[in-house]
């Protein structure tokens, strides 16, 4: 995964879209990056009602989420009621991802048909991935399990369980600790300073109430 040249322009296109829009913090909130981006975001029933189409056409499509271009607008469409949250945000993400990639023509179908390219379906979750959780962020705020990360980045069970499995093959690997991600990371360190902080603090007093306790 990292000696692959596809994950390493990954790393720098997420760097380079975290520097050019100032994010700073985590949770990533992906609606932030679509609307300076010009993309509209909408519901599934928004969309239905706009496109005269059943909202079942919609959900036989993707039970998630879509993107299209509609008079060279481009729309990210989301199932509000998909659950947990985070689901819905790497979704919007991934949506995001696609259009930016230029996977989505302009002017295309109003609701795209036929099956998707397996290389833009990796391309587009390979993208997220590095945008939703950097690795070399991760290891700045020093998570030491899937439920921290889960709460620190906003990642379902899944996703968390996923990353912080690769997040370990990094730790143990010879890749520069950077990765592709370059400047963008100097934006993080007040981020992963303050987190740490939080960290350190809420471990001392938990161990303030075991030692009130036994005493």
């Amino acid at each position: 995964m990292f000696y692959s040249p596809s994950y390493r322009r990954a790393t720098e296109e997420a760097g380079r879209i975290l520097l050019e829009n100032g994010i700073s913090a985590y949770p990533l909130n992906p609606v932030v990056l679509a609307c300076r981006a010009g993309i509209k975001i909408l519901t599934y029933d928004q969309f239905s009602s706009l496109a005269d189409i059943v909202q079942a056409d919609l959900l036989a499509l993707s039970e998630d989420g879509f993107s299209t271009c509609v008079d060279s607008q481009y729309l990210i469409v989301y199932n509000p009621f998909v659950r947990p949250r985070s689901r819905r945000r790497w979704t919007l993400l991934h949506e995001y991802c696609h259009i930016h990639l230029g996977h989505v023509p302009l002017n295309s179908t109003l609701v795209p048909g036929g099956p998707n390219e397996r290389f833009m379906e990796a391309a587009a979750d390979e993208l997220t991935s590095c945008l939703i959780a950097p690795l070399p962020l991760i290891r700045l705020c020093r998570i030491e399990s899937e439920t921290e990360l889960a709460r620190c980045f906003g990642l379902s069970g899944l996703a968390a369980k996923n990353t912080f499995e690769t997040y370990r093959k990094y730790c143990r690997g010879n890749q520069p600790p950077e990765l592709g991600y370059g400047a963008s990371l100097d934006r993080f360190g007040r981020f992963a300073l303050e987190y740490n902080w939080r960290k350190e603090r809420s471990a001392r007093h938990r161990q303030y109430r075991l030692v009130d306790i036994e005493v």
